[in-house]
């Protein structure tokens, strides 16, 4: 398994047996709540820039309900996350002038049955910003766009 699963996997582990619920569940929750970084709600999928995020306009989108695999979900969870991922990618390309990204699958471990800890999830990170010696050397990453300025600005772009 990737060292990164690995580590998401464990730290939702962790959170879960610490207070009974989900992790991701939790910041949703709260994203959902405060409305300050939610760039999409489709009403079983939010598209949100996370607290602390690492890179300039960060973005996941996670489901609003448990689902810990996601070659699990059903056809209309699927086209409803397909509408999701596009706007969002659109409202990205059309505010930032077509930045380069990536984006990633996280997803529990095929060998793993269906859990209460994890949820699977995407991650976007447009390539604004280079990573320099202080973020190699030290593992933290400077940001210099607040995730609720990020989640405003694409929010509000009119497609």
């Amino acid at each position: 398994m990737p060292r990164t699963v690995a580590l998401k996997t464990q730290h939702c582990e962790e959170y879960f047996l610490l207070r009974e619920r989900g992790l991701l569940q939790d910041m949703v929750d709260y994203e959902i709540e405060k409305q300050a970084r939610v760039v999409l709600d489709s009403g079983h999928f939010v598209a949100f820039a996370p607290y602390a995020p690492r890179f300039p306009f960060e973005t996941w989108i996670v489901p609003k309900y448990q689902a810990s695999h996601f070659e699990n979900i059903d056809q209309g969870a699927m086209e409803e996350f397909a509408f999701v991922l596009k706007h969002t990618l659109l409202k990205l390309e059309k505010g930032l002038g077509e930045p380069p990204y990536n984006y990633m699958l996280f997803t529990a471990p095929f060998h793993t049955p269906p859990n209460e800890c994890f949820r699977w999830h995407l991650e976007i990170t447009p390539r604004l910003t280079h990573v320099a010696g202080f973020e190699w050397g030290t593992g933290f990453y400077i940001n210099p766009v607040p995730p609720e300025d990020a989640a405003e600005f694409l929010r509000n772009l009119k497609l």
